[in-house]
């Protein structure tokens, strides 16, 4: 089994909805040395740590307008009060899939052409104030960041990831 919050679990074989997870944590805590809170993220390796920059971040169910600016911080920096959740599937699906040029669009000769990696962007470097980062540790391939959150401290995915295509990075 895969830990992740609370019902969104991975059990290897199948799907189980029925099971208390904090019992069995619990259970493991109390007849072992393990803690359910250095289980929470996936264990990343020192390199990992040093080519990538590991973020969590979550979907708030936003009670105002992120048009106000004061309120567009305070769920940058989870200092809201939103209601927090895991980011869904498809939200994760979008955030990851490319830019492609469609190519003899309706021949038989159709294809697709991949033009950039990701359709979306973290723009850290301009975030780097508001979530209290360091700009030169994360471009420095010789430090390990690891910027992983509890859930209920999480930035809102929404604001944290920009459609590279709607703010004209590319066209």
């Amino acid at each position: 089994m895969i830990f992740r919050s609370n019902g969104l679990e991975y059990w290897y074989g199948k799907s189980r909805g029925d099971i208390d997870v904090d019992a069995i944590w619990n259970d493991i805590e109390t007849h072992t040395d393990f803690l359910q809170s250095d289980h929470i993220h996936f264990p990343l390796s020192d390199i990992e740590k040093r080519k990538f920059l590991p973020m969590s971040c979550c979907t708030h169910g936003h009670s105002h307008d992120h048009t106000d600016l004061p309120a567009h911080n305070a769920c940058l920096d989870c200092t809201c009060g939103c209601d927090t959740s895991e980011c869904s599937n498809d939200f994760i699906s979008e955030r990851l899939s490319p830019i492609f040029i469609v190519h003899d669009e309706g021949s038989d000769e159709e294809y697709n052409e991949i033009t950039h990696k990701r359709k979306y962007q973290v723009p850290y470097w301009d975030l780097a104030s508001i979530l209290s980062i360091d700009v030169d540790n994360i471009r420095n391939t010789n430090k390990e960041v690891d910027l992983r959150k509890p859930l209920q401290e999480r930035s809102a995915a929404d604001l944290l990831t920009v459609d590279k295509i709607a703010a004209g990075v590319v066209s």
